[in-house]
């Protein structure tokens, strides 16, 4: 995983460790030898996760936490009112202030456990991406869910981000799909005409709203034009 700091620094997980990224130096984080397969920012820095545990770091030194949640963590995203959300291959889980919770595979909470994306909305709601679908849920219960019934062009999801104006964006192995909620329609960009490869693995935006998409194949840029 990749994430941008807000001092403009790059961290990357791999297999053997965190690495930081000054410009095009690339250095190895002491004392983080385990695989990183999620990172996000913070409210005071940068959260790293994986199989062996979470460590976050607030300026200072790294500091290692024990966790509860299943080992195949996927994602994690970060809310200042509701805490840590955790994507894994068994349930999402929720660690805030006011305690922990781990939501996995029940008719009310998720569509299913296998959740590999997790992004939150304006309004602070979360969208969790998983094998079947997506769960919408709002401070803790579920208040929606999107599945092939429901127009989703394809039920394997890889991730999901929300763009700009507010769209949700859900990567599949069948290419980006978009929701206009508003609407309730899906839209589907998928092939060469659109994207290096139809294996979405993630979506990110830039200061223009144009979606970044990385597939198997490479990175894909989706950009707005205004033509007449």
């Amino acid at each position: 995983d990749v994430v941008c700091g807000s001092d403009g620094t790059t961290w990357a997980g791999a297999c053997d460790g965190l690495y930081r990224f000054d410009g095009a130096r690339a250095s190895k984080v002491d004392g983080i030898n385990e695989p990183i397969s999620a990172l996000c920012a913070a409210k005071d820095g940068i959260v790293a996760a994986g199989p062996e545990g979470l460590w976050t770091n607030a300026g200072g030194p790294w500091k290692k936490e024990e966790t509860k949640w299943p080992r195949s963590v996927n994602a994690i995203a970060f809310n200042a009112h509701s805490g840590l959300w955790i994507a894994t291959g068994l349930g999402l889980y929720n660690k805030s202030d006011k305690g922990e919770h781990l939501y996995y595979k029940q008719p009310d909470e998720l569509v299913s456990g296998a959740v590999r994306g997790v992004a939150f909305g304006a309004d602070g709601r979360v969208w969790a991406g998983s094998l079947g679908g997506l769960t919408v849920l709002a401070d803790g219960a579920r208040t929606a869910g999107y599945t092939p019934a429901e127009g989703l062009p394809n039920y394997d999801v890889h991730c999901v981000a929300l763009g700009p104006d507010g769209r949700v964006w859900v990567g599949t192995a069948l290419g980006v799909a978009r929701l206009d909620e508003a609407s309730k329609q899906w839209s589907l960009r998928h092939s060469r005409r659109w994207m290096l490869d139809d294996d979405v693995r993630e979506i990110a935006f830039d200061a223009d709203g144009a979606a970044w998409i990385a597939t198997k194949e490479g990175v894909s840029a989706i950009k707005r034009r205004t033509m007449t």
